[in-house]
């Protein structure tokens, strides 16, 4: 009996171990998944002008590609780490972001979905400023990609962005900010975990005007030369897919090296298969 006991307390002490320890060092330290990847990668958080981020890549004084990986609404930076690390192995300079009101970007204004968007794609203007000098990134050559909120910031800044964009993979995001108002997430507030939810009809209609005049549609001509990866879900509750659709038969046109892959059995989320294929797709177009 007393065997039984102590075991039954080693399985309760290894699952506490797992909760409070090991998930918590998974989750926070970038060099737990380059380990997975690969020992050589580098990788530095840091504060630029307020804006968290990490870096990730193979430090051999070579110009690499910069890819700018943007997480999810309520998400942080470290829901791209095991994507960057991915991407790093393949030789390009990867930079992963905290959201405006996100992780530990500095921010002190709780603001609705949409502006929030606008906001973290200012903040990639800022970013690249600070790596025009870098011995090992080339920001000429810029690819962005993200997961749904992140989906839409690498949009926008794609569209109306001081630097020019070369690829893009969008993962779960619409390049069509009014098919947003068919989605009540972006009728919310968000600040470091805390929700609440847009009732008056005053800002709501505030919030459907922001995301008429930021339309990344609105600059087509920045959008239709650039190589991009659609990756949509059709089982998808929370981001409607139908204008997705549209978009890619019409830059199909002008930039035939973009795709637009429907995952039938997936529903919001970012999956392995998901970075295996932003992988891919970055290696062969942004080179």
């Amino acid at each position: 009996m007393k065997k039984v006991i102590m075991v039954i307390l080693g399985i309760i002490v290894l699952i506490l171990i797992s909760l409070f320890i090991i998930k918590p060092l998974l989750k926070k330290n970038p060099k737990t998944y380059t380990r997975m990847v690969n020992t050589k990668i580098s990788t530095k958080s840091k504060k630029i002008n307020g804006i968290s981020l990490t870096e990730f890549y193979i430090k051999d004084g070579k110009k690499k590609p910069v890819i700018i990986l943007s997480h999810g609404l309520s998400q942080s930076m470290q829901n791209m780490y095991y994507a960057a690390a991915k991407l790093a192995d393949d030789g390009f300079f990867v930079i992963t972001p905290d959201a405006y009101a996100h992780g530990q970007t500095d921010s002190d204004l709780e603001l609705s979905v949409i502006e929030i968007i606008l906001k973290s794609s200012e903040n990639i203007d800022t970013i690249l400023d600070n790596y025009k000098d870098n011995s090992e990134a080339d920001i000429t050559k810029l690819g962005l990609g993200g997961f749904s909120m992140g989906a839409e910031i690498s949009y926008h800044y794609a569209a109306y962005g001081g630097y020019d964009t070369t690829t893009l993979v969008s993962v779960c995001g619409t390049p069509d900010f009014e098919e947003l108002e068919k989605s009540e997430v972006v009728y919310s507030k968000y600040f470091k975990t805390k929700w609440e939810d847009i009732t008056s009809v005053s800002e709501r209609s505030y919030a459907n005007n922001i995301m008429k005049k930021s339309n990344p549609l609105n600059h087509m001509e920045r959008l239709q030369n650039i190589n991009i990866l659609i990756e949509i879900s059709e089982n998808d509750d929370v981001i409607p897919i139908e204008n997705s659709k549209i978009f890619y038969e019409t830059i199909s046109n002008t930039s035939p090296s973009s795709k637009l892959k429907n995952y039938t059995d997936n529903g919001h989320q970012f999956t392995n298969n998901n970075i295996a294929d932003m992988e891919k797709y970055f290696k062969e177009n942004l080179y």
